[in-house]
């Protein structure tokens, strides 16, 4: 590959006792028709040392014999100066062996007495110089973001150790904080690729307005930032940082006439408290960030030693998960829904959990937020579904027929494209009618695209598949929703139900709630259902059916099945 000429001069010092020796290699260097060439000349050790020390040369070109075999000496100079030009050697005598001592030694290269061209001389200076600028981008690569110019994770590690260091010299304190930008991706999308670059510098620009010292800021990852706070006097002094951040970028960005929120979780490990070197420092930093995360959008989270324990579970079931389908782990069990009305079950909401080797029977609560993280959750969903469908049709060749099924949906198993045919797939292997079937999604779920939300929707009514809005009233405030989504029903949410006896404004939501729904044409189920009180308000208001532990806590299949027809003959025999 030949390599483009240089159109600025390469600036070249000569150390060269003779000045005809000089004339000399100026007129090589003339003749040049690769590069344009600068000449300094320095007759003497002392000069030249001088001039390397400037680092304003691109390339040395030293003479073996100056004064009398200091030129080897000024090689060593050079070799252990790493800002210095490279060094090519000439007048070296033929056969010497010094050729493998200066390479060796640090030369880029040598040339030998009497074989000096000017085509030699060029070719020598020329890849002198290319390899210092190949040398010197592996270094900014090794050290540096490309796309952002901010420091990797190799020069943090670098930056933390050193603040450590003069911490520990200061006898203070340091914090190492990461920010992880929660939806970035997301926001990408909505911005568009090509806007996706102004967004990720506004972004940048943004965070170092709220930072002690912005050249600190390293880029971790595509999605995840860090920066130090030094010499703090107590643990306290990194915290106006993370909430300056959090308030910061609550605030949405303006890119392409479009206001777009980027929300971030800020992890903070300090100096001597959560550890002593850098990489303890981050790993600790990178568990607070990810324990902020579940605490919601813009929040931050000092490190502590319980986290420890909690995120080591966390990896061992993220780990497992992936096993946990194809060692039958995952079992279902399912809750009775009860018809105010009638006194009937009507149906069951199946609800997964998860027989761990290690830990037991786990709840969904234990271990769904991990699925949701990993992406495991679409194809546990699907499981979730295919196995409840058939066992509602399990139910029905037992003599139980006219059970509807309740499955909750996840966002990330929602907003999958596929999502529809995977529900359409379940029904048919199961032979389950789509009119029993009751998918049950939040709020948020449905308001984070509403475009899409609706498209979904609309597919999966036009199968027949029922649609409920699951923990209403946690959500959204804007109840606009409830008239553009073509739903069947609304959950009411257990916290509202818990106190509807004795607390005059959760009785006033609950029996709003329920008034809303049927003047929408909706039905109403009361989660969480606990005692004879929250039962009898519930029905005095005309809730059309209930769920929670006063009529059944969730159970296996079998006894599921048992409790359906003891209630059928109770109700028979009344």
């Amino acid at each position: 590959m030949t390599t483009a000429p240089r159109r600025e001069a390469l600036s070249v010092l000569l150390v060269r006792n003779s000045s005809a020796d000089r004339d000399r290699v100026a007129d090589m260097l003339a003749r040049s028709r690769r590069n344009v060439y600068a000449l300094d000349w320095q007759s003497g050790y002392g000069a030249a040392l001088r001039a390397i020390e400037d680092g304003r040369h691109d390339v040395a070109l030293i003479d073996m014999t100056l004064d009398d075999g200091l030129g080897a000496h000024l090689l060593r100079e050079i070799a252990e100066d790493p800002g210095a030009a490279p060094a090519v050697l000439y007048g070296v005598p033929a056969d010497s062996g010094i050729e493998a001592w200066a390479i060796g030694a640090g030369a880029a290269d040598c040339l030998v007495e009497g074989e000096l061209s000017a085509a030699l001389l060029d070719r020598a200076l020329s890849h002198a110089w290319e390899r210092r600028q190949a040398a010197a981008r592996f270094h900014y690569l090794s050290n540096f973001d490309p796309d952002t110019g901010l420091a990797n994770r190799v020069q943090f590690r670098g930056i933390v150790e050193r603040a450590v260091s003069q911490a520990r010299r200061r006898d203070d304190m340091i914090a190492v904080v990461i920010v992880g930008l929660d939806s970035f991706k997301f926001a990408v999308e909505t911005v568009g690729r090509a806007a996706s670059e102004r967004l990720l510098g506004a972004v940048i620009e943004r965070i170092k307005t709220c930072l002690p010292d912005e050249q600190s800021l390293a880029r971790l990852g595509d999605d995840s930032f860090a920066f130090v706070v030094d010499a703090m006097a107590t643990i306290d002094d990194a915290e106006p940082v993370a909430i300056r951040l959090t308030q910061a970028m609550s605030v949405p960005f303006e890119i392409g006439g479009h206001d777009v929120f980027v929300a971030i979780s800020v992890g903070i490990a300090t100096y001597p408290i959560c550890g002593w070197d850098a990489d303890t420092l981050a790993a600790s930093a990178g568990t607070a960030m990810g324990r902020a995360r579940l605490k919601g959008h813009n929040c931050h989270q000092f490190y502590t030693r319980k986290m420890t324990a909690q995120e080591l579970q966390r990896l061992v079931l993220q780990t497992s998960l992936h096993r946990a389908l194809e060692r039958q782990e995952l079992i279902l069990h399912y809750q009775p829904q009860v018809d105010l009305r009638t006194g009937l079950i009507t149906g069951a909401e199946a609800l997964v959990r998860w027989q761990h080797r290690d830990f037991g029977l786990l709840g969904p609560a234990e271990f769904i937020p991990v699925a949701e993280e990993t992406g495991l959750i679409i194809p546990l969903g699907a499981w979730v579904l295919t196995n409840s469908c058939r066992q509602v049709r399990t139910w029905e060749d037992q003599g139980l027929p006219d059970l509807r099924l309740a499955v909750n949906v996840a966002q990330r198993q929602f907003r999958a494209h596929a999502f529809p045919e995977a529900v359409a797939k379940a029904l048919a292997q199961s032979g389950m009618t789509a009119d029993r079937l009751n998918l049950e999604l939040t709020e948020s779920t449905l308001m984070e695209d509403t475009e899409a939300s609706h498209a979904t929707l609309a597919r999966l009514r036009a199968m027949g598949v029922g649609v409920s809005i699951d923990d209403f009233g946690t959500g959204y405030s804007s109840l606009s929703y409830l008239k553009r989504f073509p739903l069947d029903t609304l959950k009411i949410d257990k916290s509202f139900v818990n106190d509807v006896s004795n607390d005059p404004e959760d009785a006033a939501i609950a029996e709003a709630v329920i008034g809303l729904a049927h003047n929408l044409k909706l039905n109403v189920i009361a989660e969480g259902v606990e005692t004879a009180e929250q039962l009898a308000f519930l029905k005095d208001r005309g809730c059309d059916a209930i769920q929670g532990n006063f009529f059944s806590p969730p159970v296996n299949a079998e006894a599921f099945a048992e409790l359906v027809r003891k209630n059928r003959a109770r109700i028979a025999a009344a």
